[in-house]
């Protein structure tokens, strides 16, 4: 289906993280269009999420020896998540039309928020302050999110939505088992636990809207 692939292309990149600096601030719907010099939103969706399947593979930040996450990655990864969830729901607030869509956008920026907001309170309390790795996709996502932006709305954007959040959950949980595994720091680690069965009910949550845009469709 066309939707259907369109959406995946659109999942793949966001699946991708986007930096804490994505969850400020949105773009408007106004002044922005369908096309930019001719080519449609969709397509330049597709174009880019083609183009990300490769980077995909490289890690964003540095690894450490045994392949065991550094507090920076995790703060990273917690961060990216968090900023990416925030900035994707705020758009689809906007582009969405279906109810149960909306609804769940809402749920995201609520729960991420929170979420991001408890790991601030220990990093603060903690004084933890690990060197930042570069996040070196951010300047892709950046170009992603206003794609997604400008993109129309209707059931096409619903179904590209969801499926990218079945990815970047999916994804999440699984960067958040293994940083609850590698943390040294006990409140912290604490935090990542108790985020962890919350963010598996945001995927079984996008795996029955993906089900159900499928039978709609």
């Amino acid at each position: 289906m066309m939707a259907h692939g369109r959406a995946s292309a659109v999942a793949t990149m966001l699946a991708v993280s986007i930096g804490i600096t994505a969850c400020g601030g949105n773009k408007s719907d106004t002044g922005m269009s369908d096309t930019t010099g001719g080519v449609p939103a969709a397509a330049r969706m597709d174009s880019m999420a083609m183009g990300a399947t490769d980077s995909m593979a490289a890690p964003t930040t540095p690894a450490t020896a045994g392949g065991a996450m550094s507090q920076a990655e995790i703060l990273t990864t917690i961060g990216t998540t968090n900023g990416s969830e925030i900035a994707a729901a705020k758009i689809a607030l906007k582009k969405a039309t279906h109810a149960d869509v909306k609804r769940f956008a809402q749920q995201m920026i609520d729960d991420h928020q929170k979420m991001q907001g408890d790991v601030d309170k220990v990093v603060t309390a903690q004084k933890i302050t690990p060197a930042t790795p570069v996040d070196t996709m951010a300047p892709a996502m950046t170009s992603m999110r206003n794609a997604l932006d400008s993109a129309a709305s209707g059931a096409s954007f619903d179904s590209a939505y969801v499926d990218m959040q079945v990815r970047d959950h999916q994804a999440a949980l699984d960067k958040l088992n293994q940083a609850a595994s590698a943390e040294q720091n006990a409140e912290l680690r604490n935090v990542i636990q108790q985020a962890i069965p919350q963010v598996q009910k945001h995927l079984d949550r996008a795996r029955e809207l993906q089900k159900s845009l499928g039978a709609s469709s």
